[in-house]
C-alpha cells in the first residue's frame, strides 16, 4: 500500500526538471528513502553510544560471567 504525498515546487524548476526529463516523484521517494536511512543509522549509533557508558561500568569479570553462562544453557 503507498500513501500520497503533495511536494510544492517552484515553477521555474518544475520547468527545469521537465526539460531534462528529471523524474520528480523518483526523486523524492529515493530522497526521502535517503533521508530515513541516515537518521535510522544515526539512532542506532546513538543507543550504542549510550550502551557504550552503561556497559564501561560493568566490570569485564561480569561480562565474561554472563557470556560463559548463555553458552553453557546451549
Amino acid at each position: 500500500m503507498t500513501g500520497t504525498v503533495v511536494v510544492r515546487v517552484d515553477p521555474k524548476l518544475k520547468r527545469k526538471a521537465k526539460l531534462y526529463n528529471v523524474n520528480i516523484s523518483e526523486v523524492v521517494r529515493s530522497a526521502l528513502r535517503d533521508e530515513v536511512q541516515r537518521r535510522e543509522r544515526e539512532g542506532l549509533i546513538s543507543a550504542l553510544e549510550r550502551a557504550k557508558k552503561v556497559l564501561s561500568k560493568v566490570p569485564d569479570e561480569e561480562i565474561i560471567r554472563a557470556v560463559r553462562e548463555t553458552r553453557d544453557t546451549r
